[in-house]
C-alpha cells in the first residue's frame, strides 16, 4: 500500500498490522497534513456484516471526541477499500514502550491507568465498551 493513495491521502509508512486492518500513516496531498489511516483488509471488506462492524466502528469513535481517545477525522469506502481516517499519535503502544523500558514506575503505571479509566468511563458514558482491551491497543504518547 505504501505510495498509493486513498482519497487525499498518500500512504508514507507502514504503523502496525492486526488480524483484520492495518494501519498506515499517510499525509493529505494538498493540505501536507499527517494522519493515521486503518484499513480493512480487502477480503474482510467483501463481507456484509465486517464491512458494517468497520464502518459502525468509525461512527462510534468519531462521536467520542475526549483526549484519551483517537479522534476519527474521516471514513472512507471505494471499491471494498475501507478506511478509518484518524489523528497521528506520537509514540508507542503500551506493549512496546514496556518492552523496550522494561517495568514501569508505580507513578506511571498510576497515571496510564487513571488516563485508561476517564476513557473508558467517558466512552461507558455514552453506552459504548471497548471489547479488545490489551496493551497493543493502549498507545503512549512521546513524553
Amino acid at each position: 500500500m505504501l505510495n498509493q493513495q486513498i482519497h487525499n491521502y498518500k500512504i508514507t509508512r507502514l504503523i502496525g498490522e492486526g488480524g483484520m486492518a492495518t494501519v498506515y500513516e499517510a499525509e493529505h496531498t494538498r493540505l501536507g497534513t499527517k494522519v493515521a489511516i486503518k484499513i480493512l483488509d480487502p477480503l474482510l471488506a467483501r463481507r456484509g456484516n465486517i464491512k458494517q462492524r468497520f464502518e459502525n466502528e468509525a461512527k462510534i469513535m468519531a462521536g467520542l471526541v475526549h483526549p484519551n481517545i483517537t479522534h476519527v477525522i474521516d471514513f472512507e469506502d471505494e471499491n471494498d477499500n475501507l478506511a478509518i481516517i484518524m489523528e497521528l499519535l506520537h509514540g508507542e503502544c503500551l506493549s512496546d514502550y514496556i518492552r523496550k523500558r522494561g517495568g514501569l514506575s508505580k507513578q506511571k503505571t498510576f497515571n496510564i491507568f487513571y488516563q485508561m479509566l476517564d476513557a473508558f468511563a467517558f466512552a461507558h458514558q455514552n453506552r459504548i465498551v471497548h471489547r479488545d482491551v490489551k496493551p497493543a491497543n493502549i498507545y503512549i504518547n512521546s513524553e
